[in-house]
């Protein structure tokens, strides 16, 4: 079981994970940081508006449109701050950034690679945008979803591209030689370097998670488990929950063997819970207070599991935090 131990109140967005930190935004803007070990907040910064980020070795680089700060999150210093002359620019690694804009007139996309000095190494023009960055890796498709990329960074230079005949559906996992792309009405694993199909499993969900051994797929959706081999694409588990429970597949966390899941439980109750991978058991469900009349919108982002809490925003931008009890004797 878990014991509410918090609720913070006006949480305008999801809590991120990265290696130091639990952070999220309130709604005056100041983003706070939460240490991972001990769960106690360290350090906030105000900013003037809440923005994209990212967090490397005690560093927050901030990201307002084409403008990038790189700013000290002990000191608040702010190390660096450059225009990139660029409808937007994103993080990719402590060195690399990218830089885009999307040229409406000619329907194509401009996507500069910046060093850390601000300096371009080299551009990937045309229809693709970049989706995700997996070091070293770039995996991009076009504007309709129906053509995918992959490019080498370190290589500077684009490995494969592929036509598909169906359109790219939530989010892709890319992990040491392979790329697993979910589409609209199937999941296809690929060889990274070269593009082979190594395995295409039709009617699969849009957002699967991957076990720490990189070997087993896994997901929720509605009431109902699955499980997927990595190497051969097979099913190896489907089932149902034990419970009336309505869950939509992005609402899921893995960690520890466990899938961790918000939901409904009834239609209109929001709960969250957690299923044992190995077995597709249901471990538990745990409903959320919330004020006034329940309701099947008023829901619950994804939980974030970290040691031994549960962090889960609500509909009302409140965010719980929860401890596990251990209720063994």
């Amino acid at each position: 079981m878990w014991h509410l131990i918090k609720s913070l109140g006006n949480v305008i967005s999801e809590v991120s994970i990265d290696e130091d930190y639990l952070s999220y935004y309130t709604s005056d803007y100041v983003l706070h940081f939460i240490n991972k070990n001990n769960s106690l907040e360290v350090n906030s910064i105000q900013l003037e508006r809440d923005s994209n980020y990212a967090l490397y070795n005690e560093k927050l680089y901030l990201s307002n449109d084409g403008e990038l700060k790189i700013i000290d999150i002990p000191t608040h210093q702010i190390f660096e701050k450059f225009d990139s002359g660029k409808q937007y620019i994103f993080t990719l690694s402590e060195n690399l950034y990218i830089a885009s804009s999307y040229i409406r007139t000619e329907k194509k996309y401009e996507n500069i690679i910046l060093t850390n000095k601000n300096e371009p190494a080299f551009e990937i023009n045309g229809e693709y945008a970049v989706n995700e960055y997996f070091n070293p890796y770039l995996f991009l498709f076009n504007r309709e979803k129906d053509k995918i990329a992959v490019v080498d960074v370190y290589k500077e230079k684009l490995l494969w591209d592929s036509i598909l005949t169906d359109k790219v559906n939530g989010k892709s996992i890319m992990e040491g030689k392979f790329l697993i792309v979910p589409l609209t009405q199937s999941t296809i694993k690929y060889e990274i370097d070269t593009g082979k199909v190594l395995w295409n499993l039709a009617m699969s969900l849009p957002y699967l998670r991957i076990n720490d051994q990189k070997t087993k797929l896994f997901s929720l959706n509605a009431k109902s488990f699955e499980l997927i081999d990595v190497e051969t694409g097979e099913r190896e588990l489907q089932k149902e929950l034990s419970e009336n429970l309505h869950i939509a597949s992005h609402l899921t966390y893995y960690t520890d063997g466990y899938l961790y899941f918000s939901g409904y439980r009834d239609n209109n109750i929001p709960v969250f819970g957690a299923v044992d991978v190995k077995t597709g058991e249901l471990v538990f469900t745990q409903t959320v207070e919330m004020p006034g009349e329940k309701s099947f919108r008023k829901g619950l982002d994804r939980p974030v599991v970290v040691g031994n809490r549960l962090y889960v925003r609500d509909a009302m931008k409140t965010l719980h935090i929860y401890e596990r009890i251990d209720t063994e004797t």
